[in-house]
């Protein structure tokens, strides 16, 4: 349990340093598919707590909010979404787009994220939470919503 504190501890400092950017975060998900809408369900509760004015929910992949990350035109992000890393379902994530490969994100979307980078000129992190099950028509795991809980705290501690 001390090493999830540390890692907590770790992802806050990781948050706090990028916020000093200014980052729009943006929350991905599929709603139709189990743990891969926990990215929406952060955001949406993010949305009525917060009072950070860059905020963007993608409900159909990213490629869908291009135009609305240009317009707000910060040059950073912060994807929060579910995960496939390979790690304990549940296990919160912060990576840099350096760690980032094109089956890393569970949502679906069809803009590989070497787009954003490459051709938007945009830089991004990643905030995930590993899934358990995407399956069509499934809740969220336990797992995941407990993540849930753990990364919204962590979003209102350094975003407010």
């Amino acid at each position: 349990m001390s090493s999830d504190r540390h890692r907590l501890d770790e992802i806050g400092e990781q948050l706090r340093q990028l916020y000093l950017k200014k980052p729009v975060l943006v929350f991905l998900g599929n709603p139709l598919r189990g743990d891969d809408k926990v990215g929406l369900l952060i955001g949406r509760r993010f949305i009525r707590v917060s009072r950070y004015p860059y905020l963007i929910i993608c409900w159909e992949g990213i490629e869908n909010c291009i135009s609305k990350i240009k317009q707000i035109n910060r040059g950073s992000l912060l994807l929060v979404d579910a995960v496939h890393a390979g790690l304990a379902p549940g296990t919160i994530i912060f990576a840099g787009q350096g760690e980032v490969d094109e089956n890393f994100l569970a949502s679906t979307h069809s803009l590989p994220l070497s787009i954003l980078s490459g051709v938007h000129k945009l830089e991004f992190d990643v905030l995930g939470i590993q899934v358990e099950n995407t399956e069509i028509d499934q809740p969220v795991s336990p797992s995941v919503l407990r993540a849930a809980r753990m990364v919204l705290q962590l979003l209102k501690k350094t975003f407010g």
